[in-house]
């Protein structure tokens, strides 16, 4: 038997979690009729979702991946899959006012191996 996951429970702890109130949503970008996208307010899409469950486990999404709640900072919660389990991630809006260098492969590196090590092994 699955467990049934509260969607806005777990929403709400996400909001927490990326050390955001209800109060710093700007708005909920959700599924439109019939091929589109929906800015909706914080306030009507929790009513909305209030009491919804949903098994959160692997298998066929339940919650639209389209799902995201944006905050007044830019950052943002969307809905993610991996391998059939959902839930939220956060992600952080790269900044636009931040020092830019020219790449220099001597100090900088892009490369990652599955160890950890980073690039420094291929040299």
């Amino acid at each position: 038997m699955n467990v049934k996951t509260n969607f806005l429970e777990e929403t709400m702890q996400e909001i927490i979690g990326s050390n955001h109130g209800e109060n710093e949503i700007a708005y909920v970008v959700v599924r439109s009729k019939p091929h589109n996208l929906a800015n909706v307010t914080w306030e009507s899409f929790k009513k909305a979702i209030k009491g919804f469950e949903y098994d959160a486990g692997y298998g066929l999404n339940e919650i639209s991946l389209m799902c995201k709640i944006v905050f007044t900072d830019g950052n943002y919660l969307e809905r993610h899959e991996y391998d059939g389990a959902e839930n939220w991630w956060y992600v952080v809006v790269p900044k636009l006012d931040v020092e830019v260098v020219e790449y220099n492969p001597e100090i900088h590196k892009f490369k990652e191996s599955w160890y950890g090590r980073g690039d420094d092994d291929d040299e």
